[in-house]
C-alpha cells in the first residue's frame, strides 16, 4: 500500500481549500470580479514566481549536498524539491514533503546514506522554519506590544516551532535522536523525525559546515524564498486594489507561513487566518489562487515529468520502514528494493 493515495490527497485539497476561499470571500465580501477578471499576464507571472520558489529551494538543496559531499545534479535537486513541495501541499501540516524528500535524495544520490540525506533534509527545513518564524517574530512584536491580539495564534505559532524545531536539533547533535522527546515533537511538526536516524557525526559537521561563509548562500536562499513568496503576496494585493509594500506583503506572508501549521490539507484555515490579519479577503484569495494552486500544477507537472520520464517512483510506507530498519543496523549505503516502491498517480 502506498504511505498516502497522492490522487485523493491531491483531490481532497484542490476541493477543501476551494471551498474554504469561497466560503471565506463570501463571509467578509470579496470582490469575486476582481478575481475572476484578473489578467493572463498576472496569472503567468504567478506561474513564473512560483517556479523561482522550487527553482531557488532546489539551489539551496544542491549545496547542501556539496557541502556534505552528496553526489547529486542541480536538474535533481530542483525535481526532488517540486516534489517535495507538491507533497507537502496536499498533506494535512505540510507534513508529507520532508520524508519524501529525504528517500529520493537518497535513490538520486547514488544510495546515499539515508541519514546522511535525512539530515540535509532537516537542515534545510530548520532553516525555513527558523527564518520565516523569526521574521513572525520580529514583524509582529510591535503588534503584540501594542496589545493588538489578533496577531497571538502566529506568534504563538512562531514561538512553538522555533522552540520544538532547536530542541529536535539540540536532541539531534547529542546522538539522541530515537529518543522520546524526539517521538513526542514529531508528532506536532512537520516530519516525521521519529522515522529518521542522524549520523551523529555526520549531522553535526554538516550542520557546523553550512554556518562558516560558503554555507550563507543556504541562509540567502532561505530568505530568498520568503521574499519571492512575500512578492506574490504584493502582486496579489496591487490586483485587489490593496497596494501593500513588500515589507507588509512579508509580513502577511510570515503570518500565514506560520499558521501552516493547521491540521489540514495545505495548513487550509491557518494560512486563510494569517494573510487575513493584513490584507483585505480579496487579496487573501488571490494570493492562495497565485501561491497555491500554482505550486500544484508546477509541482504536479514535476512530478508527473519525473514519475514518467526519469523513472523515480514514490516510496510507499513499508519501504520507509524497510529502510529505515536497515539504517538502524548500518550507517552505510541502503539499498532500495523497487519490488516495494509504487506509485499511483
Amino acid at each position: 500500500m502506498l504511505m498516502v493515495s497522492f490522487r485523493a490527497w491531491t483531490v481532497v485539497s484542490i476541493i477543501l481549500v476551494f471551498t474554504i476561499l469561497v466560503v471565506y470571500g463570501f463571509l467578509f465580501e470579496a470582490e469575486f470580479e476582481a478575481i475572476l477578471s484578473t489578467s493572463w499576464i498576472l496569472i503567468i507571472l504567478g506561474f513564473i514566481l512560483g517556479f523561482a520558489m522550487i527553482f531557488i529551494t532546489g539551489v539551496r538543496l544542491y549545496v547542501l549536498c556539496r557541502i556534505l559531499h552528496v553526489n547529486i545534479s542541480l536538474f535533481d535537486s530542483v525535481i526532488i524539491r517540486g516534489i517535495g513541495m507538491f507533497i507537502s501541499y496536499i498533506t494535512p501540516t505540510l507534513i508529507g514533503g520532508e520524508p519524501v524528500r529525504a528517500v529520493l535524495l537518497q535513490r538520486r544520490a547514488n544510495n546515499s546514506s539515508i541519514g546522511l540525506v535525512s539530515s540535509i533534509v532537516f537542515i534545510e527545513t530548520y532553516f525555513d522554519i527558523i527564518i520565516c518564524n523569526v521574521l513572525t517574530l520580529l514583524l509582529g512584536f510591535s503588534d503584540i506590544a501594542g496589545r493588538n491580539f489578533k496577531v497571538t495564534l502566529p506568534y504563538l505559532a512562531a514561538l512553538y516551532q522555533i522552540t520544538s524545531w532547536t530542541t529536535i536539533l539540540f536532541v539531534g547533535f547529542h546522538g539522541v535522536a530515537n529518543s522520546k522527546v524526539i517521538g513526542f515533537l514529531s508528532k506536532y511538526t512537520k516530519i516525521g523525525v521519529d522515522r529518521i536516524k542522524f549520523e551523529g557525526e555526520g549531522f553535526r559537521w554538516g550542520f557546523r559546515k553550512v554556518l562558516k561563509p560558503y554555507g550563507l548562500l543556504v541562509v540567502f536562499t532561505s530568505i530568498g524564498s520568503l521574499l519571492v513568496g512575500a512578492l506574490t503576496f504584493m502582486i496579489a494585493g496591487f490586483i485587489s486594489g490593496g497596494y501593500l509594500s513588500l515589507t507588509t506583503s512579508l509580513k502577511g506572508f510570515v503570518f500565514a507561513s506560520s499558521l501552516g501549521v493547521s491540521p489540514l490539507p495545505g495548513g487550509a484555515l491557518g494560512v486563510e487566518y494569517g494573510a487575513s490579519l493584513i490584507a483585505n479577503a480579496t487579496t487573501v484569495i488571490m494570493w492562495r489562487f497565485m501561491s497555491y494552486y500554482m505550486i500544484l500544477l508546477i509541482g504536479g507537472l514535476i512530478t508527473i515529468y519525473a514519475v514518467h520520464k526519469l523513472k523515480i517512483i514514490m516510496p510507499n510506507k513499508n519501504s520507509l520502514k524497510t529502510n529505515n530498519s536497515e539504517a538502524n543496523k548500518s550507517d552505510t549505503k541502503i539499498p532500495f528494493n523497487n519490488s516495494n516502491l509504487k506509485l499511483t498517480y
